[in-house]
């Protein structure tokens, strides 16, 4: 009998731990909750906010109606935002998997993050912190990425990405995507092997291009092709595989390895025209022009027979 009651006891004990360790929380209307502690479910919708801090933990939260979840300590699980929902990763705070879906906006300005999918028209800003597997964006999402960390991106289905500082170690664009890149590093490889648009004007990839569909665009001048690298006959499209050189338009030098430039691919450069001045390679002073306007006139005389007679030789 005592050891039944023993049981009991015990069983009832183990019951209440962990009802006090695991919850669930349904936030409404502009309700708010600090997490501090851990919990299974985490629901929010219309307008209503919740803040995961240091020692938080949503094993799965969902995010709805313009609500906003800002992780800044703590981690989730999984997280899934809908219907113009907002998160927020900053600081330390950690996200496993994220999804965000129907114009949803996520920022990320620290912390860590092993997986992130955004879809239908959803954006994602990126600021700092680091996502350590694969970012996707689908259905026409965008992509900006100012600084901080991705492993391998990866754009389909009518997305846009803009680069224009940070890292990643591989991009794919797919199916209509567009990619514009004015700065940051790709460690890896570029891939464009879809129906897109690569548009290039800073920044730099480390392992090379490999376009085997689409096109890119390299904005920028004093081109030069070496390997087996070639012009066609415009000027205009560039053929075969090497290492083109040149400058973007703030004077910074890149050199970019072309590994692959198959028949369905198109590899263009744009060169911006620079203003034409009196005196530059196309427009040189002629001779007597002492004034240096790119005219020989009376002006130029008036300076030759305001010398007229100068002697500086030796007696």
């Amino acid at each position: 009998m005592d050891s039944l009651r023993i049981a009991v006891c015990l069983f009832a004990i183990f019951s209440m731990v962990l009802s006090a360790q695991a919850e669930d929380f349904i936030l409404d209307s502009n309700e708010h909750l600090d997490i501090v502690t851990e919990y299974i479910n985490g629901v929010l919708y219309d307008s209503s906010t919740a803040n995961v801090l240091e020692g938080g933990n949503i094993s799965d939260a969902y995010v709805n109606d313009i609500a906003t979840l800002k992780v800044f300590g703590g981690s989730v699980n999984y997280l899934n935002a809908y219907n113009r929902s907002i998160v927020d990763i900053s600081s330390s705070g950690q996200v496993y998997y994220l999804a965000a879906c129907d114009d949803s906006i996520v920022s990320i300005s620290g912390g860590s993050t092993d997986s992130i999918n955004i879809n239908n028209h959803s954006t994602i800003n990126i600021s700092g912190g680091s996502i350590n597997g694969t970012l996707s964006a689908n259905d026409s999402s965008i992509v900006n990425l100012f600084e901080g960390e991705v492993r391998y991106l990866s754009a389909s289905g009518g997305s846009i990405v803009n680069i224009s500082g940070g890292s990643i170690d591989r991009l794919q664009p797919y199916d209509y995507s567009i990619v514009n890149i004015s700065g940051g590093a790709i460690y890896g490889e570029l891939h464009a092997n879809s129906i897109n648009t690569v548009n290039i004007s800073g920044g730099s990839i480390n392992e090379g291009l490999y376009a085997e569909m689409g096109t890119v665009i390299f904005n920028g001048y004093d081109f030069r092709l070496t390997g087996n690298l070639s012009w066609d006959i415009a000027r205009e499209k560039i053929l075969g595989t090497g290492v083109l050189t040149g400058k973007w338009f703030d004077d910074t030098i890149f050199v970019i390895k072309i590994r692959e430039n198959r028949d369905t691919a198109t590899i263009k450069v744009i060169s911006e025209p620079v203003e034409p001045k009196c005196g530059d390679m196309n427009h040189p002073y002629p001779p007597m022009d002492f004034n240096y306007d790119c005219i020989v006139n009376f002006s130029d005389f008036a300076l030759f027979m305001s010398h007229w007679l100068d002697c500086t030789a030796p007696e």
